[in-house]
């Protein structure tokens, strides 16, 4: 099983508009994660959970959305509670799947971090990922008793920073984790 973990996302109905949001994020109702190719496109999504053949377990950090009529962007604000409840679920998970962890987004990354064994320098995302030691290399991310892997990225909605060079150390990365690369969208 993949995680592919976020921070919290979307307001259903956000500020700037009286309907709800478009089902264009990553936890819609129809295709999700799968039908969403400007993520695909750029290089955000393994090629094994394109053709089905990995479990996908689409998460938030802090678990719900950002409440109705916020900003779609804005502070992160994550609970006290949220790395111990996040700890418990890959616990429980990995009791019955193999357990592995992308993440998306610095904000993710930031507090993830403190769980990464070996980590000599607590870099940025994207200095991390052109580093020699941390392109294309999934991390040993301590989850309480379980050691899981786990691949930072970028958040694939900002091409400054999810660019040709990120897009390269994912598709590594993924390979690394046995997930066969980066996926592609499958003509209809």
């Amino acid at each position: 099983m993949t995680i592919i973990l976020g921070h919290d996302w979307y307001p259903i109905v956000p500020a700037r508009a009286k309907t709800p949001h478009p089902v264009d994020v990553p936890l819609s109702r129809y295709a999700g994660l799968r039908g969403l190719t400007k993520y695909i496109n750029v290089g955000a999504v393994p090629a094994s959970i394109m053709d089905r053949s990995e479990m996908l377990l689409f998460l938030n950090f802090k678990p719900d959305f950002r409440p109705p009529n916020s900003p779609t962007v804005g502070p992160f604000e994550p609970y006290s509670r949220c790395s111990e409840g996040f700890n418990a679920l890959v616990d429980a998970v990995s009791r019955t799947f193999k357990v592995q962890v992308i993440s998306w987004g610095a904000n993710v990354w930031e507090l993830l971090r403190k769980q990464v064994a070996d980590l000599r320098k607590p870099l940025g995302i994207c200095v991390h990922a052109r580093s020699p030691e941390g392109f294309g290399r999934p991390l040993e991310l301590i989850c309480g008793q379980r050691s899981i892997p786990y691949l930072p990225l970028a958040h694939p909605c900002d091409r400054r920073n999810f660019n040709e060079q990120h897009a390269a150390h994912a598709k590594e990365g993924f390979i690394r984790m046995g997930l066969g690369g980066t996926g592609k969208v499958s003509p209809l």
